[in-house]
């Protein structure tokens, strides 16, 4: 994240059908009667009957409410993907076509350029108003480079036209090098060290958890109801040390146990584990012989049913062929975004949204998640086979209210600390105001609202749960006494194992021994006085035939 980069997204309701009902006091029903909650007064925003605001959009230029059709590359006509207008089966009115000598070469591409979780892709299509559209059946790839005929550009706005001249620049707009550059940047803390993701993330291996039962019942349902003998699972996000096999173990544990109930062979599981190219996945495979050997012992496994392997890549493009998969789980990451989001130079003196923040800034954090959210479902209903399901965890919010404590305490703290370096001179100031974070914590309902916009699952259960920020302040720590100073300190190593690259890249490494010191200590004064919790979201879908 270069010390300039300030990188840069709307909806049609559809009926959830029955849900699944995991049970506890925190599972919610989602109900279109449901009030949404108060909203923030610095909003007062025009909204739709679907939730968004009709404003202009940040990707395509136009007004309109909703998830803006670029995100998914869909047609204009019926969000297909995959063609032009003049293809669409449902256009209602014909695309003049003229000789080949005519032809010139256009562009459609999809999605927007990635920086957080992997690469992606970038484009400039146009849209129309997706309220007045049909849902998506079907998806395919993403990138594509057309040939169409002179005067179709005439005919809809929909197409962008490029000179022959320009064609050979096409591939780099599919991906810049701001995209390559974050990529190599953001990853968690590789290998065992002291300020490793290895030895500071037993807050996510807690998450993992308290999902744990909701993985596991839905895993052994799923698979009971094809008992088929090969099964695909991925894990995104998957990171290094002993969480990065977590979720895997959970699921084959779950489906080698149903076999054994139902007296059926096992099948051939072919395991996935992504996550960015920088993450350390060769302290991973490292670490899977000893896996396998566990395996074995425990469950009986035959070695020879089971094979894992590593898919480095950003979640927010396409990963794996057309219905490769049947089972996608996440956890701890779709909260970052693809990218910092575009058009918030003005957002000084604050790493994320704040009170200070100036309303554009909101609306673009919004924005970015709401397109990053779709790509990321529109890909994976690609990828999953019909009926294929998804549990994914993400850190979200309890209120409307996108300032809430238990979504930017944290930061604001952190913001402190960095300003505090600036008042000192350890740091400038313009690195501070030139710095945000490519990070959202959505609502429940924002996210309700995206999954249906995108059509391509049903949700059968979302649940929401509250975990400390000391992750060695939870119900089973039986001998925990509050101490500030070392509370701070497991915040701050939680935080630095996992934001460490990203902020060393823009401050300099050496900066960050000093300013996790200040962040360690501001944190344990916080925390002295009140004690906030992270918000985490817990969603299942079910990938409609």
């Amino acid at each position: 994240m270069g010390k300039g980069v300030k990188p840069a997204s709307q909806s049609s309701g559809s009926s959830l059908g029955k849900r699944k009902d995991f049970g506890g006091p925190q599972t919610h029903r989602y109900d279109r009667d449901e009030p949404a909650g108060q909203r923030p007064p610095r909003f007062n925003r025009q909204t739709t009957k679907n939730f968004f605001p009709i404003r202009t959009c940040g990707i395509c230029g136009k007004l309109h409410a909703g998830i803006c059709y670029k995100a998914t590359g869909g047609c204009y006509n019926y969000d297909r993907i995959g063609h032009f207008v003049r293809d669409c089966t449902r256009a209602h009115r014909p695309m003049p076509r003229t000789t080949p000598e005519e032809s010139v070469q256009g562009s459609v591409s999809r999605g927007s350029s990635i920086i957080s979780r992997g690469r992606g892709r970038s484009g400039d299509n146009t849209l129309g108003n997706p309220s007045t559209m049909d849902q998506p059946e079907q998806r395919s790839t993403l990138d594509r480079v057309y040939t169409m005929h002179r005067g179709e550009e005439a005919e809809t706005s929909d197409i962008v036209v490029v000179e022959k001249e320009s064609l050979e620049y096409m591939p780099m707009a599919l991906e810049s090098n701001q995209t390559k550059q974050v990529e190599n940047i953001i990853h968690v803390n590789g290998g065992d060290g002291i300020h490793s993701y290895a030895r500071n993330s037993s807050l996510q291996r807690l998450v993992l958890k308290r999902v744990r039962p909701i993985l596991e019942d839905t895993v052994k349902a799923f698979y009971d109801k094809s008992l088929s003998q090969k099964f695909a699972i991925v894990d995104m996000g998957c990171s290094s040390g002993p969480n990065a096999l977590q979720a895997i173990s959970i699921m084959i544990n779950s489906i080698f146990t149903l076999c054994k109930e139902k007296g059926h062979n096992s099948p051939e599981l072919l395991v996935f584990l992504n996550d960015l190219p920088g993450n350390d996945f060769n302290s991973v495979f490292r670490s899977l012989p000893q896996f396998y050997e566990k395996l074995k012992e425990q469950k009986g496994l035959d070695l020879g049913t089971c094979f894992i392997s590593g898919v480095p890549g950003t979640f927010y493009g396409r990963l794996f062929p057309s219905e490769a998969l049947n089972f996608v789980h996440s956890s701890s990451s779709l909260h970052w975004l693809s990218q910092v989001p575009e058009g918030i130079e003005n957002n000084k003196g604050n790493i994320y949204m704040s009170e200070t923040s100036p309303k554009n800034v909101f609306e673009a954090y919004l924005d970015q998640f709401q397109r990053d959210f779709s790509l990321f479902l529109s890909c994976r209903a690609m990828e999953l086979k019909a009926n294929g399901q998804m549990i994914l965890t993400l850190l979200g919010r309890s209120s409307f209210d996108p300032i809430c404590n238990d979504c930017v305490q944290f930061w604001y703290l952190l913001t402190k600390s960095l300003l505090e370096m600036s008042r000192e001179g350890l740091i400038e100031k313009d690195n501070v105001d030139s710095f945000n974070l490519p990070w959202y914590t959505p609502f429940s309902r924002e996210v309700i609202e995206i999954i249906e916009m995108e059509s391509s699952f049903e949700i059968n259960n979302m649940k929401t749960f509250g975990m400390n920020w000391d992750p060695n302040d939870n119900d089973e720590n039986q001998d925990y006494v509050f101490d500030k100073s070392t509370s701070g300190e497991n915040v701050a190593s939680c935080v630095r194992a996992a934001l460490e690259s990203l902020l060393a890249s823009h401050f300099g490494e050496a900066t960050i021994d000093e300013l996790f010191s200040r962040y360690a200590r501001n944190v344990g004064e916080y925390l002295s006085k009140e004690k906030t919790k992270y918000n985490f979201l817990v969603i299942s879908m079910t990938k409609k035939s």
